[in-house]
């Protein structure tokens, strides 16, 4: 099967085609990292026409879509869910929507309390605060936007006295200095080739309905907080 992927919650965009046996052997065709600076609205559907042509490939011919679901750049979301959702129509293949946070989780490979950390602007954070063991990943808390001033009182809360923790992500370094008892991991953003295979292991394991292609967004988006309803429309 044909696992195409891309996750679009932060400004360096990655996107990767898989190819997955039966027997679970995978082979990376292609794999795309980068995009800083640019628009993922220009970039993203020519990259995927691109990918596909070079490898030979029509739309008709993907088994899968998989897709970052966030939180992160409002903007990036909804584009990287509404090519898919679109793409998907197309070609009449599933796509499934998985959070960027776990995918960064399991492109670490770390284990015990982990916090995986995304630019949220403002000075702030998007994070989960999980436990890992082994294959199983806990969440802790709901998706959190905060800054470092509330990160750290947190994780005094949610983790057992003396118990380390690994931060990881590319918002890891807005965090400061870090504390005692804290690791610090990569900087790296979600990686598409991960998020392909969390995608087939949901697909063939029956769990495709726990992965909707809808954004978590983590907090309002700015227009609706900034939004005031018109004089005219008062009542």
């Amino acid at each position: 099967m044909l696992v195409l992927a891309w996750d679009t919650a932060t400004p360096r965009l990655s996107l990767a085609l898989t190819e997955f046996a039966a027997n679970n052997v995978s082979r990376v065709l292609a794999q795309v990292e980068g995009g800083e600076g640019a628009s993922h609205g220009q970039t993203l559907a020519p990259l995927v026409q691109n990918v596909l042509a070079k490898e030979g490939i029509e739309p008709r011919d993907i088994g899968l879509l998989a897709v970052g679901r966030g939180p992160g750049s409002f903007t990036g979301l909804r584009v990287g869910l509404a090519l898919a959702k679109g793409l998907a129509l197309a070609s009449g293949c599933p796509v499934l929507g998985l959070p960027s946070l776990e995918v960064l989780v399991a492109g670490e490979k770390a284990e015990g309390l982990v916090a995986p950390v995304i630019d949220a602007r403002r000075r702030e954070i998007f994070t989960v605060i999980y436990r890992v063991e082994g294959q199983k990943i806990t969440p802790l808390t709901e998706i959190l936007a905060l800054g470092p001033a509330r990160f750290w009182p947190l994780l005094d809360e949610v983790r057992p006295l003396g118990e380390s923790l690994t931060v990881f992500g590319p918002g890891r370094d807005l965090l400061g200095d870090f504390p005692n008892g804290v690791t610090l991991g990569s900087d790296q953003g979600p990686q598409a080739a991960i998020l392909a295979a969390l995608a087939y292991e949901a697909l063939t394991h029956g769990a495709a309905t726990s992965c909707p292609v809808v954004p978590l967004y983590g907090r309002s988006p700015e227009i609706f907080s900034s939004w005031r309803k018109p004089a005219r429309l008062e009542v």
